[in-house]
């Protein structure tokens, strides 16, 4: 799985194969590049009028799953061009990233609105000079730098900040149910019989696995073949440092395998079946 997958797993595609993945990598590129496009000429222009209605659209997307204006236009429009995948829903995780640049571009407008040095200009008269602007308007400068630099990751890998910083936060929320099972509880289950399965890719698990692990790819797991070779066996699963094997749990258990659990990374696996 390469990286820009990786970074949509984080932005909630996570019931996506990887092949899936590729095919939408760059639709969901479109509606994140146009908002940076128009934030950014709203910011260089201090046009409050532009700034407020993209930040209109990220309140859209971010309560309506379907209904960004972007969105529909390019699987009505854009992708019937080029012969693209229809975009899916926006997940959560992705979501609430618009929402976040809704409110960081909404607050960019209120900062140049209270500003009296910060008068909408032309783009023919741009100056790259912020120094006879007022601190509202510097301070807009500051926030505005922030979120074209956060749009132009999303749109260059899909690395969304916001997403990550929900993820760290539901961790941190979640408390035990999202850390790795504990070594007593894996010796018991492997007494039950349960099954180790190494969520990497192939090239990985060739290199260095554990023994009797068997290698199923997370991206597919949702392949209905691979469901049923997992059979109603007990499944241990770990990867590379234990963020794709819990994905990998929460996945199996919203089929209906209640009985998932992560093992963590590949060291904590091994030393934690060693005892």
């Amino acid at each position: 799985m390469s990286l820009g997958q990786r970074n949509l797993f984080q932005q909630g595609f996570q019931s996506f194969t990887r092949c899936e993945l590729s095919n939408l990598t760059m639709g969901l590129r479109f509606t994140p590049f146009l908002c940076m496009v128009l934030g950014t000429l709203g910011i260089i222009t201090h046009n409050i009028y532009l700034l407020s209605s993209v930040a209109a659209l990220g309140f859209i997307a971010a309560f309506f799953p379907d209904q960004h204006p972007f969105d529909l236009f390019y699987n009505h429009v854009v992708r019937h061009i080029f012969k693209a995948e229809k975009l899916p829903s926006n997940p959560l995780q992705r979501r609430l990233a618009c929402l976040g640049a809704g409110f960081m571009n909404g607050s960019i407008a209120l900062l140049f609105l209270f500003d009296p040095t910060a008068q909408q200009i032309p783009l023919s008269e741009v100056t790259l000079s912020i120094s006879h602007l007022g601190s509202k308007a510097q301070l807009a400068y500051i926030l505005g730098g922030i979120l074209i630099f956060m749009q132009v990751i999303v749109f260059t890998n899909h690395f969304c900040a916001l997403s990550w910083a929900y993820e760290k936060l539901i961790t941190l929320m979640g408390g035990a149910e999202t850390k790795p099972i504990t070594p007593e509880h894996v010796s018991r289950l492997m007494r039950m019989g349960a099954t180790i399965v190494d969520v990497r890719n192939e090239e990985d698990y060739a290199e260095s696995h554990i023994e009797g692990a068997i290698n199923i790819p997370l991206e597919t797991l949702n392949d209905p073949e691979v469901q049923s070779k997992l059979g109603e066996d007990i499944v241990l699963t770990y990867c590379y440092n234990g963020k794709l094997s819990h994905i990998a749990q929460e996945l199996l258990r919203k089929k209906g395998r209640a009985l998932s659990y992560n093992l963590g990374s590949l060291e904590r696996a091994n030393s934690v079946l060693a005892l």
